[in-house]
C-alpha cells in the first residue's frame, strides 16, 4: 500500500497523527483502568500514581505496539486502513517501547508481598509462577529493544541481522514470551466472571487477546 508523505501541517508537534492516536490510547487505558480498579473495584484512590497507573502503561503500551505490528499488514489482508494511522505506525512503535520500559521499571518497584501477595510464598521468597512471569516478560523486553534498537543503530546496517529480527521464528519466540509473562500474571482470575470488577475483563486478559490477534494478523498480511 503507497504511503503519502505528511504535510507539513501533520508532522508539525502533537499535530503528527500518532500522537493523537497515542493521546486516544492513553485516554482509553486510562479510563478503563479507573472505571475497574476504583469506580467498580476496590482499590484507593491514592493508589492510582502507583498501582493503577502502571496497569494504564502496560495496556497502552501493548495497544500501541499491536497497532504498529498489525496497521501495515492490515492492508495486505484487504482490511483498508486510513493514512493518518499508517503514518503512525514510527510514532505508535517509539512510544510502546518506552511505555512497556515504564512499566518495567514500575513493576519492580512495586513487586512487594502486600502489593503482589500470590506472587510471594510463606518465606517471603517468589513463587514459580512469579518466577517464570517475571523471566518471560524481561525476555520479551529484550526482544522488544532489539528490534526497535535495529532501526535505530549502525545494527540497521547489518542485513543478517536485520533478516534474523524481521523473521517469523523471531517475531514468535517474543510473542511467546509475551504471552507467556501476561498468562502467568493473570490466568487465575481470568476464568472467574463473576469476580471481574464492573464485569470488566483483567487488563491482563484483554492484552493477551490483543497480542494474540495483533500476531496472526502480521503473520496473515505478510508479504
Amino acid at each position: 500500500m503507497d504511503v503519502d508523505p505528511l504535510s507539513r501541517e501533520e508532522a508539525s508537534g502533537f499535530r503528527h497523527p500518532g500522537f493523537r492516536i497515542l493521546a486516544g490510547v492513553l485516554v482509553l487505558t486510562g479510563g478503563y483502568a479507573i472505571l475497574r480498579y476504583h469506580i467498580f473495584g476496590p482499590v484507593p484512590w491514592h493508589m492510582f500514581p502507583t498501582y493503577v497507573f502502571n496497569k494504564v502503561v502496560c495496556f497502552a503500551g501493548f495497544l500501541c505496539l499491536a497497532l504498529n505490528y498489525t496497521l501495515g499488514p492490515m492492508g495486505n489482508i484487504g482490511i483498508r486502513v486510513g493514512q493518518g494511522w499508517l503514518n503512525a505506525r514510527q510514532t505508535l512503535g517509539i512510544s510502546g517501547f518506552f511505555l512497556i520500559l515504564f512499566h518495567l521499571f514500575l513493576s519492580l518497584i512495586l513487586l512487594k508481598p502486600e502489593i503482589f501477595g500470590k506472587f510471594f510464598d510463606a518465606d517471603g521468597g517468589y513463587t514459580t509462577q512469579a518466577g517464570i512471569s517475571m523471566v518471560a516478560g524481561i525476555a520479551a523486553f529484550l526482544f522488544l529493544w532489539l528490534y526497535n534498537a535495529s532501526f535505530h543503530t549502525f545494527l540497521k546496517e547489518d542485513q543478517a541481522f536485520m533478516r534474523f529480527m524481521n523473521s517469523r521464528r523471531t517475531l514468535l519466540t517474543s510473542f511467546l514470551f509475551t504471552a507467556l509473562h501476561l498468562f502467568m500474571m493473570g490466568y487465575q482470575g481470568w476464568g472467574r466472571p463473576q469476580d471481574w470488577h464492573g464485569g470488566l475483563p483483567p487488563i491482563t486478559l484483554l492484552c493477551f487477546v490483543i497480542f494474540i490477534l495483533a500476531y496472526i494478523i502480521n503473520l496473515a498480511g505478510r508479504k
